[in-house]
């Protein structure tokens, strides 16, 4: 594959934990508004203009950028580079190495997508991209263990100074190296083309953003140099038994709406029930906890309504759906419809508890990387919610300028 590295404008290290974002994605406008006004989080001010202000709000995503650049609180490393990433998070602990990869290679296939991007929400990142010549935050990607490309990350580790190390508000330790050595690049970048295929984590509407923004601009530079910067877009790509991928809970509200009792007795039709004493997440595919009015189920699948030779129909959020939620709660399109809610992450238990209380929750059991992969495999597409993946790659580390 063509994978490379690039000069990466970066906050300087005594500025970082000040600058550093959480993705746009996952941050509420109150959220983004406090941050500046606490001078915390300052990379909000390009990524999140459309909370700060109603018009415009492009361009000045664009002069926040030049304007950092200006009081050098942004710098550019002169040599092309790779950066190793690291976070550590509670008992996760994964390593990437930050590149940029040809917008070609996802053309092809070769950078493989499960979800599919909505053109209205794909607008926002291309506006933000385009106008701020710049991808201004990561995808997250995930590959094969490599043994050689392995070996460069830990000898980077042993024997380079680290360029940031800070723990950010969400308890996640960030550790940042620099590849700058020449030999090490090329080699990199060599064994890089050796890679088949990788696997989009999240990120799949900054993906698609920054392919549609090449496009453009490609159409607009028909004598366009093939090397320049803007057919290439940034990502972190991560070694695919590091990850982990959490459960994404489903919520149905307003408990009065249903007959319970009756509910009860439909879901037995496909599922084993058993009544447990107190609340845990399914410990193996194809069971489900469900809690309602205080008392807390173990919903087991019937083998008869599980196809595991289909990579799709043997999710479980598909059969969730398919034999709980569609037919028992009416509930079809799970993006749109207001008795459905999620809750994903570390912290779910603590908002679920929150959340029990005149809803119904179902607990699910994470979807797992070899899930992923043979759906992306098939170019299929999973279902809405189906991944958690924690934790979140700190935007506003690294920007690739194009």
């Amino acid at each position: 594959m063509d994978i490379r590295g690039f000069k990466a404008l970066r906050p300087k290290a005594d500025f970082v934990k000040d600058f550093s974002t959480l993705p746009y994605d996952v941050v509420s406008d109150t959220q983004v508004k406090t941050a500046i006004q606490n001078n915390t989080n300052l990379f909000f001010k390009v990524i999140k203009t459309d909370s700060l202000y109603d018009e415009n709000i492009y361009e000045k995503a664009r002069e926040n950028l030049e304007q950092l650049k200006k009081e050098n609180l942004l710098i550019q490393d002169e040599k092309k580079s790779f950066y190793i990433y690291q976070e550590i998070f509670k008992d996760i602990n994964q390593t990437g190495i930050v590149a940029t990869i040809n917008i070609d290679e996802y053309i092809k296939g070769n950078v493989k997508k499960h979800e599919k991007t909505l053109k209205e929400k794909e607008i926002d990142r291309i506006n933000n991209f385009y106008t701020c010549k710049a991808n201004t935050e990561p995808v997250f990607l995930f590959q094969n263990r490599n043994a050689e490309i392995e070996k460069i990350i830990y000898n980077t580790k042993l024997t380079k100074q680290k360029e940031y190390d800070f723990i950010s508000e969400d308890n996640v330790r960030h550790i940042l190296w620099k590849i700058d050595d020449e030999t090490v690049v090329n080699k990199l970048e060599s064994l890089f083309k050796k890679v088949n295929s990788l696997y989009i984590a999240d990120g799949h509407h900054r993906t698609a953003s920054s392919i549609d923004v090449a496009l453009k601009i490609r159409q607009e530079n028909p004598a366009y140099d093939k090397n320049s910067e803007f057919n290439y877009f940034m990502a972190v790509i991560f070694f695919e038994d590091e990850l982990k991928i959490l459960p994404y809970n489903r919520i149905i509200k307003n408990l009065e709406k249903y007959d319970i009792e009756n509910i009860l007795k439909e879901i037995k039709t496909n599922f084993k029930v058993q009544l447990y004493d107190k609340v845990t997440f399914p410990t193996e595919k194809h069971s489900f906890t469900m809690i309602v009015n205080n008392k807390i189920y173990k919903l087991t699948a019937n083998k008869s309504i599980i196809d595991e030779k289909d990579p799709i129909n043997s999710l479980d959020t598909i059969i969730l759906h398919k034999n709980i939620i569609e037919p028992l709660f009416k509930i079809t399109d799970i993006k749109n419809e207001d008795d459905i809610e999620f809750v994903g992450g570390t912290n779910a238990l603590k908002n679920i508890d929150e959340l029990k209380n005149g809803n119904i929750v179902f607990l699910m059991y994470p979807t797992q990387i070899e899930q992923i992969k043979n759906i992306s495999d098939i170019d299929a597409i999973m279902p809405p919610k189906s991944t958690w993946f924690e934790p979140k790659l700190r935007s506003g580390l690294f920007i690739h300028e194009f």
